[in-house]
């Protein structure tokens, strides 16, 4: 015809590198689809930000499958109840109802923090395949579930600034709602080793970016003897990297990364007196205990929130590696930095606590 539809779907390396693909036995049948399911979310965990969107694709080739599963992720959402109703007289929304069932039984809830709301929603896209096969693929979606279209024809005008549907807003009274402790940066010993796995804290101060190229190049330094870009001693590292700042903004959307790909270099920047690290999902046993015997603190702040964490950051200043773009190491002055305490001084994990 004379028209093309593109749709966009951003999304962040959380969610997609917890994605799984699976070559079932067609003896396996539904039940294998849905335990298939239920463990690659349940090995998720925290680090995909649930609640979460699962996109399931069935059938086809294997690489196939994993298309189908990206394509389950623009499924119009069909809220739980409604879609009880049509599990009865339709196969894939029956599908679709029996996985958010179990997917709801794990326990993982919102940001891995617990509670039986781990999906939204389930999408289901199926397609033929060879009788000796049975490719099936999950790719999992943060909460924010970001995507947009557009439908071109001849007569489309793509305007050069398009405005977003909705206002981006820090809503005070919903903090206020909480009980926060508010800490200032560096940290004094007593209001540190006072915190407790669960703690909500407004940090402000002085942290610093450094996600998986600058940890390497940390690495690199350390085993020459060199000086790192910054003291080490009492600071705060947030695995984190901007995006590219507009003209009205100190610095661009700057959410977390999963921590896990840092633990590989956490022990030895904790024994050089690093105090506090900014991300989210787990940490590894290994980082925990060297949390605990350096008296040193694990915060999580709520991933798929950029745009609201950006807010809370006043001043930026770009301090080393600039050939690393968005993982060059920043100095940032936040003021009110809403976080978690994930694990604490004591060694406690709030992911681990039932």
């Amino acid at each position: 015809g004379n028209t093309v539809k593109i749709t966009v779907m951003p999304k962040g390396s959380g969610s997609e590198n917890m994605s799984a693909v699976k070559m079932l036995k067609p003896s396996d049948g539904v039940e294998g689809i849905i335990d298939f399911v239920v463990r690659t979310v349940k090995k998720a965990g925290p680090n995909s930000c649930p609640p979460l969107y699962v996109g399931v694709g069935v059938g086809g080739t294997m690489e196939y499958a994993g298309m189908l599963a990206k394509k389950a992720l623009l499924n119009k959402v069909i809220p739980a109840l409604e879609l009880k109703k049509l599990a009865k007289t339709d196969e894939k929304a029956n599908l679709e109802f029996r996985i958010l069932k179990e997917i709801q039984k794990i326990g993982i809830g919102t940001q891995g923090f617990g509670g039986k709301f781990t999906a939204f929603a389930v999408g289901v896209e199926t397609y033929p395949c060879h009788i000796a096969a049975l490719p099936v693929a999950v790719n999992l979606n943060c909460h924010a579930a970001r995507h947009a279209e557009i439908l071109l024809d001849e007569n489309t005008i793509i305007p050069k600034n398009i405005e977003p549907e909705f206002k981006i807003s820090f809503n005070e009274r919903s903090i206020n709602h909480f009980s926060y402790k508010k800490i200032n940066l560096p940290f004094n010993k007593e209001e540190l080793e006072g915190l407790n796995a669960g703690n909500r804290v407004l940090l402000s101060g002085e942290i610093y970016t450094a996600r998986d190229a600058a940890h390497k190049k940390f690495n690199e330094c350390l085993k020459k003897g060199e000086k790192l870009p910054f003291e080490l001693k009492d600071q705060v590292i947030y695995y984190a990297g901007p995006c590219p700042a507009t003209e009205n903004e100190v610095i661009g959307p700057i959410g977390p990364t999963t921590s896990g790909r840092m633990d590989i270099y956490t022990p030895q920047l904790l024994s050089k007196g690093l105090k506090g690290m900014i991300g989210k999902g787990t940490r590894s046993s290994k980082v925990i205990d060297t949390i605990k015997q350096n008296k040193a603190i694990y915060f999580a702040v709520t991933g798929g929130a950029a745009c609201l964490i950006c807010q809370k950051i006043k001043s930026a200043e770009l301090i080393a590696y600039p050939e690393l773009g968005p993982e060059a190491v920043y100095k940032l002055k936040v003021e009110d930095f809403p976080v978690f305490v994930c694990v604490d001084s004591k060694g406690n994990d709030l992911y681990n606590v039932k």
